[in-house]
C-alpha cells in the first residue's frame, strides 16, 4: 500500500468524530487572494467567481441548497472531512460554488485543504476550483443557545 494510500485511509477513520464536534460552531470563513491559475483566465474572472465570506454551521454548508457568501455566490459543500492526525488536524472539502453573471447561470468544483493545531481551532488554508485559487481561512465560534 502507498504512504499516500494509507494517509488517506489514516484520516478517514477520524472524519466521523471530528465533523460531530465541528456540527455545534458556527464557522466564519473567508476565501481569499483570488487568483488566475492561467494566462487565460482574467483576475476579473476570479473576482467575480469566488466566494468572499461565509458564516454558518458545517451542516448548513453541507446541506443542499448550500449557503450564500456575502458576495451573492452560493457554496454547497459536497463533502466535509476533519480528521487529526499525529497532533494535527487536517480539513478537506469538495465544494461547488455557483451564481449569476452577464453570461446566466454558472457553477464551478472548488476543493479547499486547511490544517489547524488542534480540533475546531483556526483553519489556514488553500482552495482552487477550475479557473483560480486563492487562500482560506475559517474561524469558529460557539453557536449561541438562546
Amino acid at each position: 500500500m502507498s504512504i499516500k494510500l494509507s494517509l488517506l485511509l489514516t484520516l478517514s477513520l477520524g472524519a466521523a468524530t471530528a465533523m460531530a464536534d465541528s456540527q455545534n460552531l458556527t464557522w466564519t470563513a473567508v476565501f481569499s487572494k483570488a487568483e488566475p491559475i492561467s494566462s487565460s483566465t482574467t483576475q476579473a474572472y476570479c473576482n467575480a467567481h469566488s466566494p468572499s465570506k461565509i458564516i454558518a454551521t458545517v451542516n448548513q454548508a453541507t446541506s443542499k441548497p448550500g449557503v450564500k457568501a456575502l458576495n451573492g455566490i452560493n457554496l454547497y459543500y459536497s463533502s466535509y472531512k476533519s480528521v487529526g492526525y499525529d497532533n494535527l488536524y487536517f480539513t478537506f472539502i469538495n465544494a461547488v460554488a455557483s451564481g449569476q453573471d452577464q453570461n446566466g447561470s454558472w457553477s464551478d468544483k472548488m476543493k479547499v485543504y486547511g490544517q489547524s493545531l488542534t480540533q475546531n481551532d483556526v483553519i489556514n488554508g488553500v482552495w482552487s476550483s477550475s479557473y483560480c485559487r486563492g487562500l482560506f481561512l475559517a474561524k469558529p465560534s460557539p453557536v449561541s443557545s438562546s
